[in-house]
């Protein structure tokens, strides 16, 4: 199976791998290509962790390539005689060089496209949602056969994003009744839909590449339920799959602005429906029904 992987992943855009005692500062000082148009990398630091690797975009010659870069102690790891500690790294590092793989593939399927504003308001708003999990489902179905305890953490992220989305999204959307700023709203209801996405795309992604079904994680299918989500997780992994088994044959983007769609439906699970007006303009109703139970007795401000 990993040769089948590695035969399918080119790589012939890889700008190079970089391992760094201070990761902060390769981030901060990697030539990209782009002059001062791009602002400097910094680690990812989310409340759930801090970043080790990144494989970001750099343009060397007008071509599109990918840099990784991860932290100078999984190189080490990488030569560590202990199976325990070097298998880890080496799926890490495998998921980083099919992230190359899936930008270059994408790149010369879809020339421009990388690097080209999406026209369209609204798919552009829905689209900063959902972009960081098509590549979370092909880096990790890629690499899930190097290292099949792999997808545990990301098993365990997703876990807790949902618990987060549960508790911060209700509680934002009832204090927007009374404050009515909708971007205060978006901002804390934007990042954990992002989340969701991401980490169900991460961890579909592995059960795909193991071909095994999360059904067989009680833990992971009950949370699902709770939220109403288990047959919304078997569309959104059917969508992905469908993406995978097309990879290299894309026809235009609108086969992965598509996935916006699952953006929406996460909006709705919460109560909140986003919509585009006819002079394209994005609009959020949030009906007062989403938190009558709460409301009971107050007056809120806001209903839209």
């Amino acid at each position: 199976m990993t040769e089948s992987v590695v035969r399918m992943m080119p790589l012939d855009r890889l700008d190079g791998v970089t391992f760094a005692s201070d990761y902060p500062a390769a981030l901060r000082d990697l030539d990209r290509g782009f002059g001062s148009s791009a602002p400097p990398l910094q680690p990812t630091t989310e409340e759930y962790g801090v970043g080790v690797a990144m494989a970001p975009t750099v343009m060397r010659d007008e071509v599109c390539k990918t840099h990784i870069v991860m932290r100078g102690e999984i190189g080490h790891s990488l030569v560590n005689p202990d199976e325990n500690i070097w298998r880890p790294a080496l799926h890490l590092f495998v998921g980083m060089l099919a992230h190359a793989a899936c930008t270059q593939i994408l790149d010369e399927s879809l020339p421009g496209v990388l690097l080209k504003p999406i026209e369209d308001q609204y798919d552009r708003f829905l689209y900063g949602c959902i972009h960081s999990a098509w590549t979370a489902y092909f880096t990790s179905r890629a690499s899930a056969a190097f290292y099949e305890e792999g997808g545990l953490p990301q098993r365990e992220l997703l876990l807790s994003v949902l618990k987060r989305a549960q508790s911060n999204i209700p509680a934002a959307r009832l204090a927007y009744r009374f404050h009515g700023n909708i971007d205060e709203l978006l901002g804390i209801v934007m990042p954990r839909i992002a989340d969701i996405l991401r980490f169900s795309g991460s961890v579909l992604g592995h059960y795909d590449g193991l071909e095994k079904s999360f059904f067989d994680d009680a833990a992971l299918t009950a949370a699902l339920d709770e939220m109403g989500l288990r047959d919304w997780t078997v569309f959104f992994g059917s969508e992905l799959s469908r993406l995978w088994d097309r990879r290299g044959n894309w026809c235009s983007f609108q086969e992965f602005l598509t996935l916006n769609r699952h953006v929406e439906r996460l909006f709705w699970c919460f109560g909140m429906f986003p919509w585009k007006t006819d002079d394209g303009r994005i609009h959020i109703t949030v009906p007062l029904a989403s938190d009558a139970d709460k409301l009971a007795g107050s007056t809120p401000l806001i209903e839209s």
